[in-house]
């Protein structure tokens, strides 16, 4: 391809069937559809968390999330000590 300096160096290219996006996605974005803490990605994060609470199977979740064997679990609690430790960055409380 030659450059003219208009292409993009790499061009999104079109879906296969347009028709099939959600109507959402086909209007412009406005200051609040887009960014952290847009409206509509708080309201599809709560449909899926509905959905999710809804059908969720917490002790089989729990089962499928403990550790699978002893070097997983030192892994797990090295992990969970170094998320506990203040921050250096952290307000020190009467400072």
């Amino acid at each position: 391809m030659r450059d003219t300096g208009n292409e993009s160096p790499h061009p999104i290219k079109p879906s296969a069937n347009p028709s099939s996006l959600p109507t959402e996605l086909a209007r412009p974005a406005t200051d609040e559809d887009i960014g952290e803490g847009s409206y509509s990605g708080t309201r599809d994060y709560q449909a899926s968390l509905t959905a999710y609470l809804e059908t969720a199977n917490v002790e089989k979740d729990a089962h499928d999330a403990a550790p699978k064997n002893d070097a997983e679990k030192q892994e797990m609690e090295k992990a969970e000590q170094t998320a506990r430790k203040p921050s250096d960055k952290a307000p020190q409380k009467g400072k």
